[in-house]
């Protein structure tokens, strides 16, 4: 489309897959196009191209600003000034570099994103090499919808119990690391904080 400003992209296993990332919901909602990129090389190739035509290759992944109006920006940046100290709580007791108020969720409650140079994308294709890579990993955010029942579910959760917040928090993170195509640490300890948080 001639309003689209940038070329979307987004990398994943399959293009089935990549359309149901919740970052495309927004995408998709404005009628732009999108590149489904299934090659384990495609982040890297997008980081070197950067762009074609004269439009920039973006990821869907990336602060898309351009995809909210500037009143939902707004609110997006007071809602994570009013609740900085449940990101806070959320972000040490998770074990991530942030948690953040997403931008870019239309419906679902939360997803991974990641900060710097290595993208979730290429953590998953360093540990397909053999050998031990753990210095090759992306620094993860976890992103929350502000417009979702679970984050006021936290919201509730951190003014009358601390430990039941860091629970959910948890059970949430481990949502976005499935949704994101991201092995979880223990699934026995989500099935269990699934059951006891239900």
């Amino acid at each position: 489309p001639e309003d689209q400003k940038h070329i979307y992209y987004a990398c994943g296993e399959s293009v089935n897959k990549i359309n149901t990332l919740p970052q495309a919901e927004l995408v998709r909602a404005k009628g732009y196009d999108m590149l489904c990129l299934t090659d384990e090389v495609d982040e890297f190739l997008m980081n070197v191209l950067r762009e074609e035509n004269g439009k920039d290759f973006c990821s869907i992944n990336a602060d898309n600003a351009d995809l909210i109006d500037e009143d939902k920006e707004k609110h997006i940046e007071e809602t994570a000034k009013e609740n900085q100290d449940l990101l806070t709580f959320m972000k040490e007791t998770i074990g991530v570099e942030e948690v953040v108020i997403s931008k870019k969720l239309k419906t679902h409650p939360v997803c991974l994103s990641s900060k710097g140079g290595i993208t979730l994308e290429m953590e998953k294709y360093f540990a397909t090499i053999p050998g031990d890579h753990p210095e090759i990993k992306a620094q993860r955010v976890l992103e929350i919808n502000p417009a979702h029942k679970a984050f006021y579910m936290l919201l509730d959760t951190w003014q009358l119990d601390k430990d039941r917040c860091a629970k959910l928090g948890k059970l949430l993170y481990d949502q976005a690391l499935l949704i994101a195509d991201m092995p979880i640490e223990n699934p026995s300890e989500y099935t269990d904080l699934f059951w006891e948080l239900l």
